[in-house]
């Protein structure tokens, strides 16, 4: 039985085989719906990089690709905690200097969301 996954709104649904109980549980966040007979993670970065993780060669090609392209978006927002702070660009909105953790925030989320143009 292959695995049968699909994304509704916020939730990642996995319907594997009982064989596979184990990999589910490994996933942070999971929970049993009985009702379902699912495994249903919220939709989030950390999910997603565990969920293509566990089940990357697995999973339907649409699955894999969108969860593939927020485990990447994630990895990206992550290298802005890594960044020196005087390689980040100001932040353009601010009307007074930012603090640094400011400035860290604003880019690491615009990055995150998609939203930087300046690609710092």
């Amino acid at each position: 039985m292959p695995i049968n996954a699909e994304i509704k709104g916020r939730i990642i649904r996995l319907k594997t085989p009982f064989a596979m109980k184990g990999r589910c549980m490994a996933i942070p966040g999971g929970v049993w719906s009985k009702a379902t007979g699912t495994w249903d993670y919220p939709l989030t970065p950390a999910t997603a990089t565990a969920i293509f993780s566990q089940f990357s060669g697995e999973l339907p090609p649409e699955i894999y690709s969108r969860l593939d392209r927020i485990r990447r978006t994630f990895t990206e927002a992550q290298k802005i905690k890594e960044l020196p702070i005087d390689q980040l660009p100001d932040i353009p909105i601010a009307k007074t200097p930012p603090w640094d953790h400011q400035k860290r925030a604003y880019w690491f989320i615009t990055r995150l969301l998609g939203l930087d143009e300046t690609r710092a």
